[in-house]
């Protein structure tokens, strides 16, 4: 890849449409932390993504951000721990009850192309899908508390609790607490708005890593590129999604008849411009606090 000029401009470009995303995503922190009566600046809320973008590339469960974004939102604002822990925990179960159907929706009613060879023999798909994706909401309804109870129980690993910050005051009626936002129709869709503008907006980031290169798609394209590879990474469990990701990219640009280099090439751009600007910002401000307060995230 032959840095010019206009490369570097393309980066500069392509670090923007990150930063664009990372405030996007920062809204919803921001509003339930409104929701809980504390007060958070935009800036600061943005920060805390990169510092859980951060956490995330070497986190395959993203059980570090459940840690330190609590005790940096602390820092940082001034928020309490415990609401800055209920928020945390908040958005990981939304992004989990979302991205599982995301992914078999899209997968079936915009990847039919790209899958029609597996997908073009079984009759009456969509109604198969939109059945299953159904009885998988009638499941969480039901089963909502016990799956609480799970997360809670199983989930949240002993060495977050035995954390200094975290007393057990913390964990106590946070089940109900968030049982009660997750019912609640406003803060829910409050959270789908948010969450589909970044939904939407988020395959800029593909757009802006294939221009350089000459690679011209269609919205629908990149969208498909972007999101299939985005979950399939994250459920992968590899810190970042780093090679799962990479390959189910790969692999899709590849079908759209581009050459192998051109793709490698486009593919460390992406990493570039999503990675650098989550790693200084928010690694600056893992270092700086966990310095200035003697932050021990990890302490058993």
């Amino acid at each position: 890849m032959l840095i010019t000029r206009q490369m570097i401009m393309y980066f500069f470009l392509g670090c923007f449409v990150n930063l664009i995303y990372v405030v996007l995503v920062s809204l919803r922190y921001k509003y339930l932390l409104h929701v809980l009566k504390e007060r958070i600046s935009l800036f600061h809320s943005a920060c805390l993504s990169c510092v859980s973008h951060t956490i995330n590339y070497i986190d395959p469960f993203n059980v570090g951000g459940m840690l330190v974004k609590p005790l940096m939102s602390k820092a940082l604002s001034k928020t309490t721990v415990r609401n800055a822990f209920l928020v945390t925990l908040f958005e990981q179960l939304f992004d989990l009850l979302w991205q599982i159907p995301f992914l078999v929706i899209i997968l079936v009613f915009l990847g039919k192309s790209f899958f029609a060879e597996f997908l073009s023999d079984i009759p009456y798909l969509e109604v198969i899908v939109i059945f299953l994706i159904a009885c998988l909401g009638l499941l969480v309804v039901f089963y909502f508390n016990r799956i609480m109870d799970f997360v809670f129980d199983k989930l949240i690993p002993k060495k977050i609790k035995n954390i200094p910050a975290f007393k057990k005051e913390h964990f106590m009626g946070a089940k109900q607490e968030l049982l009660l936002y997750m019912k609640d129709p406003k803060i829910t869709s409050v959270m789908l708005l948010i969450t589909g503008v970044s939904v939407l907006f988020a395959p800029f980031l593909i757009v802006a890593s294939l221009l350089p290169f000459g690679i011209i798609l269609n919205y629908s394209q990149v969208f498909l590129v972007y999101w299939i590879s985005y979950i399939a990474g994250r459920l992968s469990g590899i810190p970042g999604g780093f090679g799962t990701r990479d390959a189910a990219m790969f692999g899709m640009l590849l079908h759209y008849g581009y050459s192998s280099a051109v793709i490698l090439s486009a593919i460390v751009f992406y990493r570039l411009i999503t990675f650098i600007p989550n790693l200084v910002i928010g690694g600056s401000l893992m270092i700086y606090y966990g310095s200035k307060y003697s932050i021990n995230f990890f302490k058993k």
